[in-house]
């Protein structure tokens, strides 16, 4: 009878969230991409790969093959379209979704769980804080980290399988997934490398501390041997994908670029000192003023601590005058739940603050959890759950590292900051409430306290997420590639969009290549009109990768038959507009000049700062 209510249960709380997830799909149909930035690579990439291009060669790519073949594969499948890359990512989205309750309650319980992952579908599957769209899990700015995160999961699972029954079998599908991580983004692969290195310090401990009456100490050195077996097949299974995609792709690409090309990730970081200085990077890691944002960070990440101290000792206080002192016991839970409406007040005026205090939570999480699982005794298995949940505070932790002065939820937190946050809440509804049981404290006060702060925190960034989503009520292109973008009174760049694709359309039908500048490879996507260098966006830390002397030489040989100058506020890259200076492509704007003419001017100049506006060049004959 018990089993039977628990299956009606779990299938209950499972369908709410799908049905949630359904909701927000529905209520953000077509709206998640920016229509100009970043998202256009996801689209037009894999559709030059999936018609023949060979990735690093023909086209430039600074990440992992791992996004772009797969969603070439599903080009070549269901067709080229926005829809093939939406309905691919909904499908997948509600199996992570699914499989993410499923390994979040063997970590703590249900309830837990299912808040954890109603918070992931409202602030991090379909969150939008910036304006610009990408930064959610059904059109990300790089379907790399989407798929990375689904492969560190993965990760998690099987070795937790692993450390829990030491079945040499579930090392295969864990280097499998470690592989795919290094095919996708340096940072991912971190993680990934976090959690692994943190799974064999565990298993070691797990040999050298065993209490196992048919394995007696003096044979626990001796059986560290079947543990370097297991890593040696899971670097085995991990080295296979790598190996894969690397001598694919030197067969393509003539020379040592061929070795080179799946690694660009970390060539891209280590190897190019402009892109890692530039000052978008530096402002996205927080080293652009890092003692002001160290200082940021310490006194937010104490200020949450404090927090959560304060939640905790008035919970315990109240537990343990509970028999001596009745009134002040209530006293105290009153002052907990009048503590808890306080903190919700303050966090309701920016319920991103939440991103501030990850680096404080993750870091003390990680440490907590370890030493909890190092002084663990009992069955393997238990130990083992205690050990996955130090992995997945390795997890992160890990993740957080390339925000480590400018922790937030918003942006790359999308991916970034989701780990470190679901932590933070299997640790207010789980392990706070059952350590106050433990020690004295009222479990039941504390257990709904926390309850409350993640359903508000839910509640409050899904509002603000929406309030964004429901400004984008104008349609850009047609049928399978039709998009949401913002009504033009909020921004007209859908309207600007939208005419130069009808002037193509009926003025240049006979037109086969394109050139967007700074950026907007989407319209080449969109139009269906290939570009015809190997770069496709032209902001200065790309051009400086590239090099303009190199993509002059391009532009000569193979020359597009139609050009758009179109909007982009490139201030973040140190530059006004494209074309102002040197870095911004001031060669690259004389060489337009002298080959094209200008068929059409929308709306106004774009290469002033501040206005809105394409150009549409046509060469001249």
């Amino acid at each position: 009878m018990q089993a039977k209510y628990t299956f009606y249960l779990d299938a209950v709380l499972t369908s709410g969230l799908l049905l949630f997830l359904a909701w927000q799909s529905a209520t953000t149909w077509r709206k998640w991409p920016d229509l100009i930035i970043d998202y256009g690579r996801e689209l037009y990439v894999p559709w030059q790969v999936a018609n023949g291009a060979v990735l690093y060669h023909d086209i430039v790519h600074y990440y992992g093959p791992l996004g772009i073949s797969l969603n070439a594969a599903l080009f070549r499948i269901f067709g080229a379209g926005f829809d093939t890359l939406f309905f691919a990512s909904l499908i997948l989205l509600a199996v992570f979704t699914v499989s993410l309750q499923l390994l979040l309650t063997r970590l703590t319980d249900r309830l837990t769980a299912t808040l954890a992952s109603l918070l992931f579908l409202s602030a991090f599957a379909f969150g939008n804080y910036v304006g610009i769209g990408n930064y959610n899990f059904v059109s990300p700015y790089s379907h790399d980290t989407v798929y990375g995160i689904y492969l560190c999961v993965v990760l998690l699972a099987t070795l937790w399988a692993w450390l829990s029954s030491e079945r040499l079998a579930w090392m295969i599908p864990a280097g499998l997934a470690f592989g795919g991580t290094y095919l996708t983004k340096p940072e991912i692969t971190i993680a990934a490398l976090a959690i692994s290195v943190l799974a064999a310090l565990a298993n070691g401990w797990l040999i050298l501390t065993s209490t196992d009456i048919l394995r007696p100490p003096a044979n626990r050195i001796s059986r560290l041997l079947p543990a370097l077996r297991a890593w040696l097949l899971w670097l085995v299974w991990a080295l296979m994908p790598v190996l894969a995609f690397n001598l694919w792709f030197a067969a393509r690409i003539p020379g040592p670029d061929g070795w080179r090309s799946i690694h660009s990730g970390w060539t891209a970081i280590f190897g190019n000192r402009t892109l890692r200085g530039s000052l978008t990077n530096l402002t996205f890691m927080g080293m652009d003023h890092p003692g002001e944002n160290l200082t940021r960070v310490l006194s937010s990440s104490a200020c949450g601590l404090l927090a959560i101290a304060i939640l905790a000792a008035l919970d315990w206080a109240g537990g343990r005058l509970r028999k001596t002192s009745p009134a002040a016991a209530t006293a105290c839970i009153v002052a907990l739940f009048a503590f808890t409406a306080w903190l919700l007040f303050t966090l309701s005026r920016d319920f991103l603050q939440v991103g501030h205090i990850l680096i404080g939570t993750s870091s003390l999480l990680l440490i907590q959890r370890s030493v909890r699982f190092m002084r663990s005794t009992g069955s393997r298995p238990e130990r083992a759950q205690l050990a996955a949940q130090a992995l997945w505070s390795a997890f992160g932790a890990a993740m957080l590292l390339k925000m480590l002065l400018n922790p937030r939820i918003e942006h790359y937190g999308f991916f970034q900051a989701m780990p470190a946050t679901l932590d933070l809440v299997m640790f207010l509804v789980h392990e706070l409430p059952r350590l106050q049981g433990r020690f004295g404290g009222a479990k039941k006060p504390c257990r709904i306290s926390g309850i409350i702060l993640i359903l508000t925190l839910s509640i409050g960034l899904c509002a603000r997420s929406h309030k964004i989503w429901n400004c984008k009520t104008m349609t850009v292109g047609s049928g399978h590639n039709t998009l949401k973008t913002f009504s033009e009174n909020i921004n007209p760049m859908g309207s600007i969009v939208e005419t130069v694709r009808k002037d193509i359309l009926l003025n240049h039908a006979d037109a086969r290549t394109l050139t967007v500048f700074p950026e907007g490879v989407s319209l080449n996507f969109l139009f269906r009109l290939k570009n015809p260098v190997a770069l496709y966006e032209f902001a200065p830390p790309a051009l400086a990768f590239y090099g303009q002397d190199r993509l002059l030489a391009e532009l000569e040989r193979t020359p597009p038959d139609l050009i758009i100058l179109i909007s982009r506020d490139i201030s973040e890259f140190g530059s006004p507009a494209f074309g102002w200076d040197e870095i911004s492509g001031r060669r690259l704007l004389g060489w337009m000049q002298t080959h094209y003419s200008i068929a059409t001017r929308i709306g106004d100049n774009p290469l002033q700062p501040d206005q809105a506006g394409a150009i549409l060049l046509a060469r001249k004959k």
